[in-house]
């Protein structure tokens, strides 16, 4: 049995059913699962997952490796030493990936100012919320949200790590699985 194509200029090409399926990348095809391991304080201190230092981030492919493979098995990851300016931040993101433009631009810093009509700018507690689900694409499984933190602790047995970040804001981290 054969499989015949044919092209308007006249050409005909013809393949043979057998060598079309032992040619076929139809079965190779292999499902690859990003491991994950579901963590909380005490399992993510336990494991010991090294944060990356800045430079070795910024300047060696290990740093870079390190770091995704950290962000992928647990869902977050630390980059230490970096300089708190939003410059040295945003080298941090663009190492990552591009930065997405927002409504409040592609890099900001958090005050304590209701005229950007969010919560998040205000002296108000939030508990743990998904950031940007307003936008048009709010943040999603493919998306990343860097936090510049000056200090950060976990709280134990939950999934949760207490963060300061350069602006003065504590911050709650926790991840969750579906």
């Amino acid at each position: 049995f054969d499989f015949l194509w044919s092209r308007p200029d006249g050409h005909v090409t013809r393949y043979d059913l057998d060598w079309l399926v032992k040619n076929s990348y139809e079965g190779q095809k292999q499902k690859f699962i990003q491991p994950r391991i579901l963590w909380n304080a005490e399992i993510y201190h336990q494991a010991q997952v090294p944060a990356v230092d800045f430079q070795t981030f910024l300047e060696t492919k290990e740093g870079l490796k390190n770091f995704l493979q950290n962000f992928l098995l647990y869902g977050i990851a630390f980059v230490e030493n970096v300089p708190p300016t939003q410059e040295h931040t945003e080298k941090l993101a663009k190492r990552i990936s591009l930065i997405r433009e927002t409504i409040y631009g592609r890099m900001w810093f958090f005050t304590s100012d209701f005229s950007r009509g969010d919560t998040a700018y205000t002296k108000l507690a939030l508990d743990r919320h998904t950031d940007t689900t307003y936008f048009q694409e709010p943040f999603s499984p493919t998306s990343l949200e860097l936090i510049h933190m000056s200090s950060f602790k976990w709280l134990s047995n939950i999934p949760l790590c207490i963060c300061t970040t350069v602006c003065g804001f504590v911050s709650g981290l926790s991840i969750l699985f579906h």
